[in-house]
């Protein structure tokens, strides 16, 4: 896979990542004023 592939296969994992969670979500967390744990998590077992 070359750089330019690389990228645009990170571009996919990002735009999947962030479908799962509408803006309803970030709302939601950001009037409670609460850490997105459930974003963060997802993010980080994804490869």
């Amino acid at each position: 896979m070359n750089e330019s592939e690389n990228i645009a296969e990170i571009r996919r994992s990002v735009q999947a990542l962030c479908a799962e969670f509408p803006g309803s979500y970030w709302r939601e967390k950001d009037s409670a004023r609460a850490y997105p744990g459930e974003f963060v998590d997802q993010g980080s077992s994804r490869r």
